[in-house]
């Protein structure tokens, strides 16, 4: 699906390529929420087996076509008689009922229960016609060798043990609504409901591209001075987390005309591009986008993750992702993760739990700047990690969680109360 240019009068008004001064992150947050409110959704529902149901968003209200339970059944495992006939029965003096048959779960019985019988009945089987209450088989024993008959040693109401016709679910009541995540007890619900087939929001479909000379594909081995891309399959998960559907990943030379033929190439709804981002010799994209397509931003007041940008290539969204993966991760989750959820249909929220924490010890900021700062639990506080910079992942793999510096503030002192992000509860 392509998105008409910024430069298109349907398109947001704030923001704009700023030359040799980075953007503050609030202005480029406002920036997107201002997109998002010209391109809110993707268009186009799709019906998928109940079987991959499950974390898709429900397209439309599912209204229950039947009503569930459909038929009278025994909820226990014993007899299913007349109330009536139970009437004074005690342990001591038991009312005998004579044995007629047997009402199995999925096939019932022809039989009718008359006065003065009994038909077993086990847990889930249809009740038999002239029965309106199960009494449970701890009450009952048989009466003689042949178990003809049997003594009932407890009085019960009419309806007791038995489950009516949409006492679960009535038919025509609507059950879920469009808009909803599906969770594995709705996946159950469909099944009863006899739905193979659920209508749900059309996944959006994202593009990486990853740049880089010195990568090999990801998994590889290291070979020479070249090592094994982990960007791609990173954004990959995130990208399956928010909803969404990554495309393969496709490894770009760092060549102008080689990331171009790509990009040109790419049917996705959104375009992630890691690397050549920055102002070196070999970092295309920003100029690409410039010459090209439409540069939005590019240089964001964040750090990690200062380089990145944001434009468009043929009406669609581009995000410059750093080829650094601590600060490719975090300019994902800062302004990346909202639009895949969005426009697969989820109500957009940050991925992590969050807690109120103290500071074991002080951290310096820059004000004007927002920072990502990993941290680990110690005695119930925060301490951050003493590697901060944007290139080792392993401190992201090690920490407990995270906490924001905003722009404002140039300084958090230790005793400090702040949020703390916690990494081991994604709740997406």
């Amino acid at each position: 699906m392509n998105f008409p240019s910024k430069s298109s009068s349907q398109s947001p008004s704030l923001g704009s390529c700023q030359q040799g001064k980075r953007t503050p992150v609030e202005v480029v947050q406002a920036w997107i929420e201002d997109f998002l409110k010209t391109h809110p959704t993707l268009s186009g529902d799709e019906a998928v087996k109940l079987s991959e149901a499950y974390g898709r968003i429900l397209a439309k209200d599912v209204i229950a076509p039947i009503s569930i339970p459909h038929f009278q059944r025994g909820m226990m495992d014993g007899f299913a008689v007349r109330a009536e006939d139970l009437q004074g029965a005690t342990e001591e003096k038991p009312v005998l009922l004579e044995r007629l048959g047997l009402s199995r779960p999925g096939q019932g019985t022809s039989l009718q229960v008359q006065p003065g019988t009994a038909i077993q009945i086990f847990t889930g089987a249809p009740l038999p016609d002239g029965a309106d209450t199960v009494i449970p088989i701890e009450h009952c024993k048989p009466h003689n060798d042949k178990q003809t008959y049997w003594e009932m040693g407890v009085e019960l109401p009419a309806g007791k043990h038995v489950a009516e016709p949409g006492e679960d679910l009535m038919e025509g009541s609507k059950i879920l609504a469009a808009g909803r995540r599906i969770r594995p007890a709705d996946v159950g619900l469909l099944s009863m409901l006899g739905m193979k087939r659920v209508p749900v929001r059309q996944k959006p479909k994202v593009s990486l591209l990853i740049t880089g000379n010195e990568l090999l594909p990801p998994g590889s081995q290291p070979e020479g001075f070249r090592f094994a891309d982990s960007n791609g399959p990173m954004l990959q998960s995130l990208v399956q987390r928010d909803g969404a559907y990554p495309l393969e990943i496709k490894n770009v030379i760092d060549h102008p005309e080689e990331v171009k033929e790509t990009l040109r190439q790419t049917e996705a709804d959104l375009i992630l591009v890691s690397g050549g981002t920055s102002a070196g010799g070999e970092d295309y994209l920003p100029q690409i986008l410039k010459e090209d397509g439409e540069l939005i931003f590019h240089g964001i007041a964040t750090k990690p993750g200062g380089p990145a940008g944001i434009g468009f290539w043929e009406g669609k969204l581009v995000f410059l992702l750093p080829g650094n993966p601590v600060a490719c991760y975090w300019i994902y989750e800062l302004f990346v993760s909202q639009i895949p959820q969005r426009w697969g249909g989820k109500a957009t929220k940050i991925a992590y739990s969050k807690s109120m924490r103290r500071l074991n010890q002080s951290i310096l900021s820059k004000e004007g700047r927002t920072d990502f700062v990993r941290g680990t639990l110690v005695n119930g506080g925060i301490t951050p990690l003493q590697i901060q910079g944007g290139s080792r992942l392993t401190s992201i793999v090690s920490a407990d969680g995270f906490l924001i510096i905003p722009s404002e503030v140039d300084q958090l002192n230790a005793g400090d109360t702040t949020e703390f992000y916690h990494f081991e509860n994604d709740l997406l």
